[in-house]
């Protein structure tokens, strides 16, 4: 079938179409965390890279990456053609998501990434012993918070900084970002 619009509106067309994020993995994760018992997770962060789940009184980010969008070495396969666009597309989002995971190591967080296949039901006791792991151990060297919590601030409202968030339980409020050292290179996708 032929297409009926130009190669430039084609472009326009498809570059106006927002991700409303990925949502069947991030629902399998949510399913296993309840599964586990795991409780204390908030989803929406504001934090760089927007992580898909936050664990705010450890501080502990999780991000759920798709095989195919984040490079996964098993299961990335390139289409045949336009293959050097996607390439560099999916090296450029490897790119961020390494500084993404920089910058909040930096900011003190604890990174976890979860692939989507390992979240197969085969696989799936695995990522959840993994994260049970994780999160204890960040329970233990997470130092006390309490005193951290104020009032509930409004974004863009003075006191609020630009990762300030109302919750119930307080708002998750960060210092300003750090300068980052060194430029992220993009690596070759095979």
């Amino acid at each position: 079938m032929a297409d009926n619009i130009t190669p430039a509106e084609r472009s326009a067309v498809m570059a106006a179409v927002r991700s409303t994020r990925n949502q069947s993995t991030e629902l399998r994760l949510m399913a296993l965390l309840r599964g586990l018992g795991i409780t204390g997770w908030r989803r929406g962060s504001l934090l760089p890279g927007r992580p898909d789940f936050v664990f705010p009184a450890t501080r502990v980010a999780i991000f759920v990456d798709g095989c195919f969008w984040h490079g996964c070495a098993t299961h990335c396969r390139l289409p045949a053609s336009n293959r050097e666009y996607w390439a560099s597309k999916v090296a450029a989002n490897r790119c961020r998501d390494r500084r993404n995971a920089r910058t909040l190591r930096q900011l003190g967080w604890r990174v976890l990434r979860v692939w989507e296949h390992e979240l197969r039901p085969a696989v799936a006791p695995r990522v959840g012993r993994r994260l049970r792991r994780n999160l204890n151990e960040a329970r233990i060297t997470a130092p006390a918070r309490r005193h951290e919590r104020t009032a509930h601030a409004i974004p863009g409202e003075v006191g609020a900084s630009k990762y300030s968030r109302g919750h119930r339980s307080g708002p998750l409020t960060l210092t300003a970002l750090p300068a980052i050292s060194r430029p992220c290179t993009p690596r070759r996708i095979p």
